[in-house]
């Protein structure tokens, strides 16, 4: 079963309460300093992200981190961080390279603990392509996005200007972009 939470704020309260939630101050780590391909902007989206969180009840301080001064390792490691902003590029269409590197095994960055996950996991990628293979991602994926241990708040597009020169751009599904395919008119 898939979830579909929405925006929903009366119910965002009446989760945190019926979950315990007593205000304790949760750090949220947002990098400073750098521009993602996932999050061009990242003091705007930590803004945002907080201003909604604490509209509902969750008592946020903000932990700022220059990129250069390690965020990476500060918020993949176990810790002290609540909540971090980080994003993930895929490198080739499949879907075990969105899946596997996040959650196909123990953490820091999630301080995610499913065996059963891990196991499917394992097995998928052994799988080869086709139906069975599919099958078993679209249940992996449910049952991580039933546990919510990471939101997706956007999804990267190559950002691409053509001159009216331009033909043909074969654009990149993973901003991979292929210069030399590139075809200009005559």
């Amino acid at each position: 079963m898939t979830h579909r939470f929405g925006h929903d704020p009366a119910k965002a309260k009446d989760y945190l309460k019926e979950g315990g939630y007593a205000g304790e101050e949760l750090k949220f780590y947002y990098p400073l300093n750098v521009t993602r391909p996932y999050l061009p902007t990242p003091e705007k989206v930590y803004a945002e992200l907080s201003r909604q969180l604490t509209a509902v009840g969750f008592n946020i301080k903000p932990v700022p981190v220059d990129w250069s001064d390690g965020y990476l390792q500060k918020v993949q490691s176990p810790g002290d961080h609540a909540l971090h902003i980080l994003g993930w590029n895929g490198s080739y269409s499949d879907a075990d390279n969105f899946v596997g590197p996040l959650f196909g095994e123990k953490n820091g960055e999630f301080g995610y603990q499913d065996p059963q996950v891990f196991s499917k996991i394992n097995r998928a990628r052994g799988l080869p392509d086709g139906k069975e293979r599919d099958e078993l991602y679209h249940t992996i994926n449910a049952q991580i996005a039933a546990t919510v241990p990471a939101v997706p708040i956007a999804f990267p597009i190559s950002a691409l200007a053509l001159s009216d020169r331009v033909q043909s751009y074969p654009a990149s599904p993973v901003l991979n972009e292929v210069f030399t395919k590139v075809q200009l008119k005559s």
